[in-house]
């Protein structure tokens, strides 16, 4: 049986948020890991988004974003060399995307 992520009470959900592109073709979608939750818990982060509470949820929601960023950008251009784009974000000589 799983754990609630904050009070360790057997965990009576399991919450997964669908980040998805809107507006090109070919949608990308990240899913964020399972973050499990007791009705206590879930109570409180839906009600007033307690910061100790909600912040597993904001940090699952940043990586799916990063990993969808990530491959939009990948689908749109591949990588390209500095001197090409000059915009000063050096690691090598590769564009840096973020």
């Amino acid at each position: 049986m799983k754990h609630c992520l904050h009070c360790e009470r057997p965990a009576e959900f399991s919450l997964c948020c669908i980040v998805s592109t809107l507006g090109i073709p070919g949608r990308i979608q990240e899913c964020t890991a399972s973050l499990p939750f007791c009705s206590s818990c879930l109570q409180r982060v839906c009600g007033d988004g307690e910061g100790s509470l909600a912040l597993p949820i904001r940090e699952a929601l940043q990586t799916a974003l990063r990993a969808l960023t990530e491959q939009r950008l990948n689908k749109m251009e591949p990588e390209t060399p500095l001197e090409e784009k000059g915009n000063g974000l050096e690691v090598g000589q590769t564009l840096v995307r973020r």
